[in-house]
C-alpha cells in the first residue's frame, strides 16, 4: 500500500473558499482511495509585535484538528517582524519561512506521491523531488496563477520550475490553465473542478417561504454577494451596482455577506439604499442566505473558480458576474460582464434586473461537471497513473 501527503497551507481561523475546496477534494478523495493518506497543513502564527502592527488576534497552535471526520496535522511556522517587514512593506520575499519550509522537506522522506495546493505547498514538494525523487502534483486555485507571478519576477521563475517540474498541474479552470501557459507551456497539465457541500442544496419550496419570511424579505427581493471585502472582489463597484438596480426594481434589497479591509468603505459607499450588512457567517449558515435571496452577484477582478457561484446555483440562486477566470464556465458566457467594460456597472445591474423581473424562480441549471465526486474519480485516475501505473 502506498503512501500519500496532500500538503496546503491554510488558515484554520479563518476558513473560507481555498479552504473549503481543499476540504471537499480531499474528503472524497479519501473516501474511495484505498492508499495511505496523511494531510499536512502548513499553519502561521504570528508573534506579539507582528498582532500588534496587524492588529490581530492571539491564537493557539495546536497540532493537529479534526474537521468533518478528517485529522488534519498542522506544521506552524514564526510570521517573525523581520518576515512582516520583508513580505507586507518592502514587497520581498519573506527570510526566515522559506528556511523553515526547506527544513520540513527534508522530513517528509517515505512518501510515494505528494499531492500539493498552491505555490508554497508545491515548492517544498518540488524540494522533496529534488532529494529523495517523490513525485508531485500541485493545484492551482487562482490568484498563485493569475497574479502573483505577474507581480513578481522571483516568484515568476519559481512558478515556472515548479510547472515544468510537476508530475502533474491541477487547474480548477480552464482559463486559469490558459493563463499558466504565459508563465510556460510545458509540463503536464489538467483540469479539475471543484465540487460543492452537498449542505449546499435547494430547500423545498415550503422552507424557502418560511427562511424569507423570517429574513425580513417575503414580499422583497433579494440580491446578495458573499465573499470577502477585498480588491481583487471588486468590492467597491459593488455599491454602485446596487444603485443602478435600485433606480430599476424598488422592492429589492440587498445583502453582504462577509467582511474585510473595505467594510468602512462600503458602509459610506451604500448609504441610502436598502441594505443589509450580515458579516462574516458561519459555512453551515450560507446555504439559507442563498436560498432566500433570487441573485448572487460575483464581479471579481480575478478569480480561479470560485465556490461560490458554484453554490449560488446549486441552492437555486441565479448568479451574474465578471467574465474572468473560471466564472463563465459554471455560469456562461451570457450571465457574465468584462471588466473592462466602460458601463460595467450598469451591464451587470441589467442582466440581475432580467432575473429579478423574471417569473422563472430557476434559471440557470449547475453544470454537471462540477462535483466532488466526479473530481475524486478523476483524481484517483491520476494518482494511479502516476504510482500504479501498471493498474491503470
Amino acid at each position: 500500500m502506498s503512501k500519500i501527503l496532500i500538503l496546503t497551507e491554510e488558515n484554520i481561523y479563518d476558513r473560507k473558499g481555498s479552504f473549503n475546496a481543499f476540504l471537499g477534494r480531499t474528503k472524497h478523495l479519501k473516501h474511495i482511495c484505498s492508499d495511505n493518506i496523511d494531510i499536512l497543513l502548513l499553519g502561521t502564527h504570528e508573534p506579539f509585535l507582528v498582532r500588534k502592527l496587524r492588529h490581530t488576534v492571539k491564537h493557539e497552535k495546536p497540532k493537529t484538528f479534526e474537521v468533518d471526520g478528517i485529522t488534519v496535522n498542522i506544521h506552524w511556522s514564526n510570521f517573525s517582524l523581520i518576515d512582516y517587514i520583508l513580505q507586507v512593506k518592502l514587497h520581498r520575499a519573506p527570510f526566515f519561512k522559506p528556511r523553515n519550509y526547506s527544513r520540513l522537506a527534508r522530513t517528509l522522506k517515505g512518501y510515494d506521491l505528494i499531492i500539493a495546493h498552491s505555490n508554497v505547498c508545491a515548492d517544498i514538494a518540488r524540494q522533496v523531488k529534488a532529494l529523495y525523487g517523490t513525485p508531485y502534483t500541485v493545484t492551482w486555485h487562482g490568484s498563485d496563477i493569475h497574479t502573483a507571478p505577474f507581480n513578481n519576477t522571483s516568484y515568476f521563475a519559481t512558478a515556472k520550475a515548479i510547472i515544468e517540474d510537476a508530475d502533474m498541474n491541477i487547474f480548477v479552470s480552464k482559463a486559469l490553465m490558459a493563463t499558466s501557459d504565459r508563465i510556460t507551456t510545458a509540463g503536464n497539465k489538467t483540469v479539475l473542478y471543484n465540487g460543492y457541500d452537498k449542505r449546499f442544496h435547494r430547500y423545498p419550496d415550503d422552507r424557502r417561504k418560511q427562511l424569507r419570511e423570517s429574513l425580513g424579505v417575503a414580499d422583497k427581493r433579494v440580491v446578495v454577494f458573499v465573499g470577502s471585502f477585498v480588491a481583487v472582489k471588486n468590492i467597491l463597484k459593488i455599491p454602485a451596482i446596487f444603485r443602478a438596480v435600485h433606480q430599476q426594481v424598488h422592492n429589492v434589497v440587498f445583502w453582504m455577506v462577509g467582511d474585510g479591509k473595505y467594510h468602512d468603505q462600503v458602509v459610506q459607499l451604500t448609504q441610502g439604499l436598502p441594505i443589509k450588512l450580515w458579516g462574516n457567517q458561519l459555512p453551515e449558515r450560507v446555504p439559507d442566505f442563498l436560498n432566500a435571496a433570487d441573485v448572487l452577484i460575483l464581479p471579481s477582478v480575478n478569480e480561479g473558480l470560485p465556490l461560490s457561484v458554484v453554490e449560488g446555483l446549486a441552492c437555486g440562486c441565479n448568479v451574474v458576474g465578471s467574465r474572468v477566470g473560471g466564472i463563465p464556465e459554471v455560469i456562461g458566457d451570457d450571465n457574465c460582464v468584462p471588466t473592462d467594460d466602460p458601463n460595467f456597472e450598469e451591464h451587470i445591474a441589467e442582466k440581475i434586473v432580467k432575473y429579478l423581473q423574471s417569473d422563472t424562480q430557476i434559471s440557470q441549471p449547475l453544470p454537471l461537471d462540477f462535483d466532488w465526486d466526479r473530481s475524486a474519480q478523476k483524481e484517483l485516475n491520476l494518482i494511479n497513473s502516476i504510482i500504479h501505473p501498471t493498474n491503470v
